[in-house]
């Protein structure tokens, strides 16, 4: 049993989700306060819910008096000895039955059946949230990765200033899917990615061609998703060099690319 405390409810049942395990409809909990944002800044109120697991498989009542079972006393019976090809016939290996079929012809989980599961449980998860999101839709956009398209009237709400709600969300999505399923995620909201994409493609042109020419160089500073997009670029194309993040006076983040340092 856990107590959540979170500015709203969705919020509270998320936490509760993340800290327990599960996914939300695997939940049930108890709203202790709902959340109140009071007058002016006073009287406001957090949501308080306390949440546990699910109970999906009851436990079997103990067996009464009447429902012992009694198990009969084994009789003895002479019966004739069997012939010597008989008896190897008997303690031959039974090689179907055996358990290392169990091992080596294991059904793998189906891609697209782990797709529609995580899809229902977004449908269930964005029903508990204020935002009018039509389009919740799950596929397999490669062997390692599962594509997330988003889309409705509140797309813009859900990616933010900058991308920061949209960061937060792909970091939260990703922590739930990853350890449970094993794949990483590409979450697309109303084309957000694809546009910060073919932005960012058009930037690092300039910086792509000063490495060829000078071995090195430096981009301006980046904000949010861009910084990563390029970041994850930037590694595919030169995966001989050394490209991280660095941080300026302004504390804002930039991407340098050079050769890497050898102790000779």
């Amino acid at each position: 049993m856990k107590k959540i405390v979170a500015k709203t409810l969705q919020e509270a049942i998320t936490q509760a989700s993340l800290e327990l395990g599960c996914s939300v409809t695997e939940l049930d909990y108890e709203i202790i306060q709902t959340p109140s944002k009071g007058f002016f800044g006073m009287g406001k109120k957090d949501a308080i819910i306390v949440a546990t697991l699910l109970k999906t498989h009851p436990e079997n009542p103990p067996l009464t008096a009447s429902q012992t079972i009694q198990t009969p006393a084994p009789t003895i019976e002479n019966e004739p000895k069997p012939s010597s090809q008989s008896s190897l016939q008997t303690h031959s290996l039974d090689i179907g039955n055996s358990s290392i079929d169990a091992v080596f012809f294991k059904d793998t989980p189906d891609p697209a059946k782990i797709a529609q599961e995580i899809q229902n449980e977004l449908v269930a998860l964005f029903a508990f949230m204020p935002y009018r999101i039509d389009k919740i839709e799950v596929s397999v956009y490669d062997s390692q990765t599962l594509l997330i398209i988003l889309d409705g009237q509140d797309s813009a709400l859900l990616i933010g200033e900058k991308g920061y709600r949209y960061k937060a969300l792909s970091y939260l999505l990703f922590n739930w899917i990853h350890p449970k399923y094993g794949y990483n995620i590409r979450l697309e909201i109303a084309q957000f990615l694809k546009n910060q994409e073919e932005a960012m493609d058009v930037y690092l042109k300039n910086i792509i061609t000063n490495v060829y020419e000078t071995g090195k160089a430096q981009t301006k500073p980046l904000d949010g998703v861009l910084a990563y997009i390029a970041l994850k670029k930037l590694r595919e194309i030169f995966p001989n060099k050394y490209v991280s993040f660095r941080t300026n006076a302004l504390n804002e983040r930039y991407i340098i690319v050079s050769d890497f340092i050898r102790n000779e």
